[in-house]
């Protein structure tokens, strides 16, 4: 008899589905891993962000709605960085750190900066039903970006800034 995929397979191709955007097969992976691993928020943030990008909101509030029922929450990305012997971490739109007036100044500074230079944010990567202004200001205050920011105002300019992140795939 040949081997059954484990969860993780089926998580991983359901990883590839959001990748090139089948939403059909993405739907059979999700459910397949959550018949192995009925707590499995992953598979059910990843089904949801299948279909944000494909624009179908009722999905994804229905599968909002299922992890909620089933008490399932996506852990946060959360990035963190090192000055002079203490970590400071972030989260995407947190304000709480203590340098933030500096922190925002420096997010300013850099999007005037890259804007100049031609970039344009790619508010695709926003799986929420909002509008682009929100997308916008939703991936520039995003946790790496924050950390970066402290990096650049806080360490000294011949330090290399390393940056931290807790997830590897969302």
């Amino acid at each position: 008899m040949p081997l059954q995929p484990c969860a993780t397979v089926w998580r991983a191709l359901l990883g590839a589905c959001l990748v090139h955007k089948n939403i059909d097969l993405g739907k059979v992976c999700a459910e397949k891993v959550l018949e192995m691993e009925p707590q499995d928020e992953l598979a059910c943030v990843l089904l949801s962000n299948l279909y944000a990008t494909a624009g179908k909101w009722d999905n994804v509030s229905l599968i909002r709605s299922y992890m909620r029922n089933k008490q399932l929450k996506k852990e946060p990305g959360v990035s963190w960085i090192e000055k002079q012997g203490e970590v400071h971490s972030f989260t995407a739109g947190d304000s709480s750190h203590p340098d933030m007036r500096v922190i925002n100044a420096m997010l300013e500074w850099m999007n005037r900066k890259i804007r100049k230079a031609g970039y344009v944010p790619d508010s695709n990567v926003v799986l929420h039903d909002v509008g682009e202004e929100l997308k916008e200001r939703l991936v520039w205050f995003h946790s790496e970006r924050l950390a970066l920011a402290f990096g650049l105002v806080s360490l000294p300019s011949t330090s290399p800034i390393r940056i931290i992140k807790n997830l590897d795939f969302a």
